[in-house]
């Protein structure tokens, strides 16, 4: 079959079947990778696991898909099935922009149940968000940026996010480091001597931003909100162009409220979305 499974060793052996984008996160825990490399036919498949280490029961993503041919996606979804299956995952599905007709058949014969939709995830620039009357607030003192925090405080902000159910885009915060982070462009709140906001932004290879977390503590939790978007708005400004591209992510019902909020009207990407019970 010439499977080969995806690890940080030997990523750039095969930079062709893989973008930049996506490459970088196999180097995170719950990110799984194959590629097929015959010679005849050549594809990669790429997954994130959900709920890997909770009892809930294990999901998967199925984040990014190419084949060559028809029986190259056969093989790709042959060898996703058996590593699935090692991880005792009971659901799959995706959402997929630009997939071609192989990889959608592919998929609708593996079982999927295929439909178009529009994507979750709007593309905007950074000038339509420095045009939002609101972000133009200047941030009080108390709002800064995470490279200034020490290491000691940046866990105990990530810790109080997760304990209040806040993870945002990011199942393995916990895990990343911290260099997964703007540290200019993110921001935190820091009242009485604690991180009680976040605003984690995500720099990706192609200069893609992703604001990835945003979270603050009550009682002052949507004032502190706003200075963070108004300090990392502010600090993009000035570090980046403004056709930047920044991507967000309408993940669940709050997401899509300020989406809807911020850009009344706009649409997501033509998409491809699919499940499978496993």
């Amino acid at each position: 079959m010439g499977i080969t499974l995806l690890s940080s060793e030997n990523i750039e052996g095969y930079a062709e079947l893989l973008t930049p984008d996506v490459a970088e996160n196999l180097t995170r825990e719950h990110y799984r990778g194959i590629v097929l490399n015959t010679g005849n036919g050549m594809g990669a498949m790429v997954w994130e696991l959900l709920n890997a280490e909770s009892d809930k029961p294990t999901e998967s993503i199925i984040r990014y898909v190419t084949a060559s041919d028809e029986e190259a996606m056969e093989d790709l979804l042959d060898s996703y099935s058996d590593h699935i299956e090692t991880d005792q995952v009971t659901r799959s599905s995706f959402e997929l922009d630009n997939a071609s007709d192989v990889v959608r058949n592919g998929l609708a014969e593996a079982g999927f149940k295929c439909s178009d939709a529009e994507g979750s995830v709007l593309y905007v620039t950074l000038n339509d968000l420095i045009k939002i009357r609101a972000f133009g607030k200047r941030s009080p003192s108390y709002v800064s940026a995470i490279g200034g925090l020490r290491m000691v405080q940046m866990r105990q902000g990530i810790a109080n996010s997760i304990y209040y159910g806040k993870k945002g885009l990011l199942q393995d915060m916990a895990q990343l480091s911290r260099d997964w982070y703007e540290p200019d462009l993110s921001s935190c709140v820091i009242t009485d001597g604690k991180v009680n906001g976040l605003l984690l932004i995500h720099r990706k290879p192609s200069g893609i931003l992703v604001p990835s977390l945003l979270y603050a503590a009550e009682p002052d939790a949507r004032k502190h909100l706003l200075f963070m978007l108004c300090f990392s708005v502010s600090a993009a400004g000035h570090d980046y162009s403004p056709g930047t591209t920044v991507e967000i992510h309408r993940h669940n019902a709050e997401t899509r409220a300020i989406a809807a909020n911020l850009f009344p009207g706009a649409k997501g990407e033509k998409v491809i979305v699919g499940e499978r019970k496993e």
